[in-house]
Protein backbone atom coordinates (compact mmCIF):
# COMPACT_ATOMS: atom_id res chain seq x y z
CA UNK A 1 0.00 0.00 0.00
CA UNK A 2 1.34 3.41 -1.06
CA UNK A 3 1.34 5.66 2.11
CA UNK A 4 3.13 9.24 0.18
CA UNK A 5 1.40 12.81 0.38
CA UNK A 6 -0.58 13.79 -2.77
CA UNK A 7 1.65 16.53 -3.96
CA UNK A 8 -0.03 17.29 -7.47
CA UNK A 9 -3.52 17.82 -9.24
CA UNK A 10 -2.87 14.55 -10.96
CA UNK A 11 -2.29 12.93 -7.68
CA UNK A 12 -5.25 13.86 -6.47
CA UNK A 13 -6.88 13.24 -9.40
CA UNK A 14 -6.12 9.71 -9.29
CA UNK A 15 -7.02 9.03 -5.66
CA UNK A 16 -10.43 10.85 -6.25
CA UNK A 17 -11.13 7.67 -9.07
CA UNK A 18 -10.05 5.08 -7.01
CA UNK A 19 -11.29 6.19 -3.41
CA UNK A 20 -14.49 6.61 -6.10
CA UNK A 21 -14.68 2.93 -6.39
CA UNK A 22 -15.33 2.10 -2.93
CA UNK A 23 -17.99 4.04 -2.56
CA UNK A 24 -20.90 2.01 -4.60
CA UNK A 25 -19.64 -0.67 -2.57
CA UNK A 26 -17.85 0.43 0.40
CA UNK A 27 -14.85 -2.44 2.48
CA UNK A 28 -15.10 -3.63 5.63
CA UNK A 29 -13.42 -1.93 8.60
CA UNK A 30 -10.11 -4.12 9.03
CA UNK A 31 -9.64 -6.03 5.54
CA UNK A 32 -6.93 -4.90 3.32
CA UNK A 33 -9.58 -3.53 1.03
CA UNK A 34 -11.17 -1.30 3.59
CA UNK A 35 -8.23 -0.55 5.13
CA UNK A 36 -7.09 0.90 1.31
CA UNK A 37 -9.62 3.05 1.67
CA UNK A 38 -9.31 4.61 4.60
CA UNK A 39 -5.67 5.33 3.74
CA UNK A 40 -7.18 7.06 0.18
CA UNK A 41 -9.75 8.98 1.98
CA UNK A 42 -6.94 10.26 4.55
CA UNK A 43 -4.81 11.45 1.72
CA UNK A 44 -7.71 13.45 0.08
CA UNK A 45 -8.41 15.24 2.87
CA UNK A 46 -4.40 15.71 4.00
CA UNK A 47 -4.10 17.75 0.67
CA UNK A 48 -7.56 19.47 1.22
CA UNK A 49 -6.60 20.66 4.44
CA UNK A 50 -2.82 21.71 3.12
CA UNK A 51 -4.70 23.96 0.27
CA UNK A 52 -7.07 25.50 2.90
CA UNK A 53 -4.20 26.10 5.28
CA UNK A 54 -2.19 27.96 1.87
CA UNK A 55 -5.40 29.99 1.79
CA UNK A 56 -5.48 31.25 4.80
CA UNK A 57 -1.93 31.87 4.95
CA UNK A 58 -2.38 33.66 1.94
CA UNK A 59 -5.61 36.01 3.17
CA UNK A 60 -3.39 37.01 5.85
CA UNK A 61 -0.32 37.47 4.26
CA UNK A 62 1.94 35.56 5.98
CA UNK A 63 2.93 33.47 3.42
CA UNK A 64 4.69 35.11 -0.01
CA UNK A 65 4.41 33.43 -3.20
CA UNK A 66 6.77 33.83 -5.72
CA UNK A 67 4.68 33.04 -9.32
CA UNK A 68 5.62 29.74 -9.92
CA UNK A 69 3.56 29.33 -6.40
CA UNK A 70 1.11 31.66 -6.72
CA UNK A 71 0.19 29.64 -10.19
CA UNK A 72 0.67 26.21 -8.46
CA UNK A 73 -2.33 27.37 -6.05
CA UNK A 74 -4.59 28.78 -8.04
CA UNK A 75 -4.46 25.72 -10.07
CA UNK A 76 -5.25 23.63 -7.44
CA UNK A 77 -8.11 25.75 -6.46
CA UNK A 78 -9.59 25.28 -9.54
CA UNK A 79 -9.03 22.26 -9.64
CA UNK A 80 -11.44 21.56 -6.39
CA UNK A 81 -14.38 23.77 -7.83
CA UNK A 82 -17.18 21.84 -9.04
CA UNK A 83 -17.09 21.43 -12.76
CA UNK A 84 -19.78 23.62 -12.89
CA UNK A 85 -18.18 26.63 -11.37
CA UNK A 86 -15.13 26.07 -13.65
Amino acid sequence: MELKPIRTEAQYSAALRQASAYFDNEPEPGTKAGDRFQVLVMRIEAYRDLLSILVWMIERRTLTLTPYRWAWCVNVAVSLLPREQQ
